[in-house]
């Protein structure tokens, strides 16, 4: 099978050897390095061929190199060696070399012809190339490739072919059209997007940086269509002349459907949503109208009731006055019980007129002197004069934005409750303090009273709320606190316990302009 030393011309018996300043960069380089006569006899090898394979310059010489090679391998070897040492062309092929280890792992071996001035061929040069490491990488990348469901491509412009590796059978299907070309391509694009992906295919061509992008369907192999998202580079010679197109196909169907199926959730969501908004427009009209008449009829029904009560109470009190003196007991006990009574149902509408007031008029917000407006209330009721109150306001105080009126109304009915509600005999201590934080302003009312148990704080913000029947009042004071405040756009609170004494407090926004 491998001609003998004994069969070569005589012509070419010269042993073709590399001189020592050759030999010694050849023994460096990494690369299995070799040389042969023309006729393919193998007379040199450099140190790291002798290294790897574990043989001796006398075994590998002549066509004695056959002994590291893979026997199933080996016949396809050299027939195509003979077939260049006969034509003269450049060898190159992949077969795997056994190591010293007794491993076959793959080279890339080359061969090159040198020639004398006639063109005729003295001897070879060649060598082998480990690539091992290129065809585990090239393994790794396939696995990944197959698993992502990944097309590599690569389109050789001026030839007009297209080669693609990996998954292409899976994804792609045959046409009438001549195969692996552009227009093969394109044949398989979906006619809708075929426009698209020519525009964005040449806009590559023309771009500098050779970037490539694209989002089509395709005429899958199984008839189905299928999105695919590509993306790639092109590659110029140096005149600027496009030679090739590298790039990945990714079959994208499934997260196309996930995103047709969530627009069109959104889309029903939105739709569900201005239904729902144009219910509850309707219903808050609505509301809002119930609450109108609400406040209209308990507004007209409170001042229609003072009325006959004024007249009730006029009439008791003028009877008290001319027959006081005679009336026996128990009769004056039951007059004045008439007159207290109709006070306290006279106080209890004035109440419920406030609060319809509150709920119902507009209010005008305006920054607000909080220290003089604390002054105001003190100065206007009567209920803390005589009382032998202690009041004490801490100033200065932080200007908030607010109603005039409401606010008034909110300190006078918080400063009422800190001077009525103390223990018999307690002379009310009451202090009046403000305090900025940040954008609002918390204004407090303590006291020295009787106190609030902390599961009847939440309680006592309720409307007609009595906690301590023994006290006067309509348990509407504290509603209309919540009511006027919320409606300025702050909140309110209160600190307490049994027997010592509540800490109330509104927050409000802060004025625009401090002060």
């Amino acid at each position: 099978m491998s001609p003998s030393p004994a069969e070569l011309p005589a012509a070419n018996v010269s042993r073709p050897l590399p001189d020592d300043q050759a030999r010694l960069f050849i023994d460096n380089l990494p690369q299995l390095a070799w040389m042969a006569r023309a006729d393919g006899f193998i007379t040199w090898c450099n140190r790291r061929w002798h290294e790897y394979t574990g043989t001796t310059p006398e075994q590998i010489e002549g066509w004695g190199w056959q002994r590291v090679h893979d026997p199933k391998a080996l016949p396809g070897v050299l027939d195509r060696w003979r077939q260049s040492i006969a034509t003269g062309e450049p060898f190159e092929m992949e077969f795997p070399l056994r190591g010293a280890d007794g491993v076959f792992r793959p080279f890339l071996t080359r061969g090159t012809p040198v020639r004398d001035a006639s063109g005729a061929v003295t001897h070879w040069v060649g060598t082998n190339t480990d690539i091992s490491a290129q065809k585990q990488t090239d393994l790794a990348l396939r696995l990944a490739l197959e698993a992502a469901y990944i097309v590599a491509f690569t389109w050789d412009i001026p030839a007009n072919q297209v080669f693609r590796y990996h998954n292409a059978e899976k994804m792609l299907r045959p046409t009438d059209v001549e195969p692996d070309t552009f227009e093969a391509v394109r044949h398989m694009v979906h006619p809708d997007d075929r426009e698209a992906f020519e525009r964005n295919v040449q806009a590559a061509l023309r771009d500098p940086k050779g970037a490539y992008t694209s989002e089509f369907r395709l005429i899958g192999v199984d008839g189905q269509t299928h999105w695919v998202q590509e993306r790639g580079r092109v590659e110029f010679d140096v005149t600027g002349r496009p030679l090739r197109l590298l790039g990945l196909s990714l079959d994208i169907t499934e997260r196309k459907q996930v995103e047709l199926r969530l627009l069109e959730a959104q889309q029903e969501l939105q739709r569900h949503a201005v239904r729902l908004e144009s219910a509850v427009a309707e219903r808050t009209a609505r509301l809002q109208e119930l609450v109108n008449e609400l406040g209209t009829f308990s507004y007209s029904i409170s001042h229609d009731l003072r009325a006959p009560l004024r007249s009730i109470q006029g009439f008791a009190e003028l009877l008290r006055e001319e027959l006081g003196e005679s009336l026996a007991e128990p009769a004056r006990g039951y007059l004045d019980r008439v007159i207290r009574a109709a006070q306290r149902m006279d106080a209890l509408i004035r109440d419920v007129l406030e609060y319809s007031r509150i709920t119902r008029a507009e209010l005008t917000l305006e920054d607000i002197d909080t220290a003089e407006l604390v002054r105001e209330a003190l100065e206007t009721h009567q209920a803390f004069r005589g009382a032998g109150a202690q009041i004490d306001v801490l100033e200065p105080m932080p200007q908030v934005r607010a109603s005039r009126p409401a606010l008034l109304q909110t300190v006078s009915n918080l400063l009422v409750n800190a001077v009525k509600f103390v223990a018999p005999g307690v002379a009310p201590r009451v202090r009046v303090r403000a305090e900025s934080t940040g954008k609002t302003v918390r204004l407090w009312v303590e006291d020295n009273g009787i106190g609030i148990a902390p599961k009847d704080q939440e309680k006592v913000w309720g409307m007609l709320e009595r906690l301590n029947p023994g006290y006067e009042g309509t348990g509407v004071g504290l509603s209309i606190v919540r009511k006027a405040v919320e409606r300025m756009g702050g909140r309110v609170g209160v600190i307490s316990a049994l027997g010592e004494g509540s800490r109330f407090w509104i927050e409000l926004p802060a004025a625009e302009r401090k002060g």
